[in-house]
């Protein structure tokens, strides 16, 4: 075990030492309860406090967006809806898009699989999701993880089948030219504060692999600047100054 946790250490602090210099991020983070920090302590920060610290420490100025606010953090605006399935979080972000994003961050899906709704049709709301972010602006980029292991047997029999269709559906839209790209967290027991939310070191495990992520579309070139925009416009989605 100590092992495996200098490598990850070894690895993250690699990616610190060697990614290519990041552009300011305008972020907006999507989801569910989980996104909001739900059993990351009293302030669920959840995993966006380490990631914009991370993020930060790498030279970016960042603007989280979004029109909730939660936590202790700085910049704490999101989108992460308690309780709500994949239908709902498919219309959240149709607000603070008008922002112009240059980073939209996903995990939904969790209570799909749960309360066993929509499985038929979630992959197609997922679908549809994404390929509405990017005909309302073409030029954002968005890292989707896949639904996380829980403790749940039926959740994860049904996250199995779910995420194997979200690899298609990333897939079919990189083929396209889509600036969009999975990747994994991989939660165990020991990550998880109840039956499928994080913990702290769940969470960190959040914000290194979005970290990670993040520093991997650059590297392709894939970021760029955040688009100006008139900030009186659009009072109600978050916007700060930073990432501009």
């Amino acid at each position: 075990m100590a092992r495996l946790c200098l490598i990850w250490v070894f690895a993250l602090l690699w990616t610190l030492v060697t990614a290519k210099s990041l552009p300011n991020l305008r972020i907006l983070t999507l989801g569910d309860s989980i996104t909001k920090g739900n059993g990351s302590g009293g302030n669920p920060n959840g995993y966006r406090s380490r990631l914009r610290g991370l993020l930060v420490q790498a030279g970016a100025q960042v603007d989280m967006i979004g029109t909730l606010k939660t936590g202790t953090m700085a910049d704490n605006d999101h989108e992460g809806h308690s309780g709500k399935t994949i239908k709902t979080i498919a219309t959240k972000w149709q607000k603070p898009i008008v922002a112009k994003p240059n980073l939209i961050l996903i995990h939904a899906g969790t209570n799909n699989m749960d309360l066993n709704e929509d499985l038929d049709t979630a992959p197609t709301l997922y679908a549809n999701m994404l390929d509405g972010m990017f005909n309302e602006y073409n030029d954002v980029v968005i890292l989707v993880v896949p639904v996380i292991y829980s403790k749940k047997a039926h959740l994860n029999k049904n996250r199995e089948a779910f995420n194997a269709k979200l690899q298609t559906i990333v897939k079919q839209r990189q083929d396209k030219g889509k600036h969009i790209h999975i990747t994994a967290v991989d939660i165990t027991d020991a990550d998880l504060s109840d039956e499928k939310h994080p913990n702290i070191q769940g969470y960190n495990k959040f914000a290194d692999a979005f970290f990670a992520g993040i520093n991997r579309v650059n590297d392709k070139e894939w970021l760029v600047a955040p688009a100006k925009i008139d900030y009186d416009a659009y009072p109600d989605v978050g916007l700060g100054r930073r990432g501009q």
